[in-house]
């Protein structure tokens, strides 16, 4: 799937059948202005930035036209989804997902998405939203904008996926020992607002606790253990009381780490993940890229993240389009067996 980079909301009148946009936080009102005064069907949702020309812009949108063989839902509530829409997306071998980062439900949504899936699909996207870091309706179709949606794009085509991070363990294990959600509510049976905050300090000598904690908190997310021995982030935003709220759920019993990062090793991380891409493409000339990247590991790289872009650029082709979204959480199938819900990760698919 091919994307055009757009700054020019009238611009958009010109593109002509059923649409996929992706819309920046900052021009989302003038956009949707624009949008709903098309007859033909589009569907969307909106981001903290985008990717054009494998740069980052805070403005203006993405726009792909979808073929007659693409299937496009917008689930209005993912909290009890229609099985009928799935039924629409099994067979595809490519599914774009982009849903409400905030929504309680997003990774029952997920995992449900996999169980109705035909074996070898591959999915990527990511959490819809805005740096208000607060649900808001951020997903929209002609008839709205809705929260606690999602739009998913199913294509014939398949695809070069590459996932990974770059955050390396500094301390722990430690042990969920309460957990509601999105709540990390304790940490070897202390509050996880001071367990947290605590490791912080010690590695840091800053305490997120007093001030800005998510400035604080960035440079340290949290890495839970999965079933299958792999480590995914979780981005610490807030303090609700004695608990930490994350982007992603976590379980209760879970072993995590304290991570850190630099960027040399988020860097090496993104050229891993684009060889990985390329390597899944096997022989295929590669055509375009789509890159679903974490706004708040842009805001860790603050001016390297260019650096980012630039090592995918290099480790594919110089001359290919890339463009993608900063999303809140990233989704990625690992293989047939998961699709997860990530923080701070890059994500390159490569068709």
């Amino acid at each position: 799937m091919q994307f055009e980079y757009i700054t020019e909301p009238q611009d958009i009148q010109e593109i002509h059948g059923r649409l996929l946009v992706l819309l920046s936080e900052a021009d989302q009102e003038v956009f949707l202005h624009e949008l709903n005064k098309r007859t033909e069907p589009f569907s969307g949702a909106v981001f903290p930035a985008l990717i054009s020309s494998g740069e980052r812009t805070e403005r203006g949108a993405l726009i792909a036209k979808l073929n007659d063989s693409c299937a496009d839902v917008l689930i209005k509530d993912i909290v009890q989804p229609d099985l009928k829409d799935f039924e629409r997306l099994s067979s595809k071998r490519t599914i774009f997902c982009f849903v409400d980062a905030f929504s309680e439900s997003l990774e029952t949504f997920i995992h449900n998405t996999f169980t109705y899936l035909d074996d070898g699909v591959r999915m990527l996207g990511g959490g819809a939203g805005k740096l208000t870091l607060k649900q808001e309706p951020v997903v929209f179709d002609n008839s709205g904008i809705y929260s606690n949606a999602a739009v998913m794009i199913g294509a014939d085509h398949e695809i070069g996926l590459g996932v990974g991070h770059g955050w390396k363990k500094i301390d722990g294990p430690f042990l969920v020992t309460g957990s509601q959600g999105r709540s990390l509510q304790s940490l070897d049976y202390e509050s996880a607002k001071d367990f947290y905050s605590a490791l912080v300090l010690q590695h840091s000598g800053t305490d997120p606790r007093k001030g800005d904690f998510f400035a604080a908190a960035k440079s340290y997310p949290i890495g839970v253990i999965t079933e299958d021995e792999e480590m995914v982030v979780r981005d610490p935003i807030t303090i609700d009381g004695n608990a930490v709220s994350l982007v992603g759920d976590i379980h209760e019993y879970a072993v995590t780490h304290l991570l850190f990062g630099d960027t040399p090793s988020l860097l090496e991380a993104a050229r891993s993940v684009s060889k990985m891409a390329l390597s899944e493409l096997g022989e295929k000339t590669p055509e375009t890229v789509f890159i679903v990247d974490c706004i708040s590991r842009s805001i860790f790289l603050d001016s390297d993240f260019q650096k980012e872009l630039d090592a995918i650029r290099s480790e594919i082709n110089l001359q290919i389009p890339i463009s993608g979204a900063l999303t809140l959480g990233e989704i990625a199938s690992k293989d047939d067996r998961f699709i997860r819900f990530h923080n701070k990760t890059c994500v390159v698919a490569i068709q």
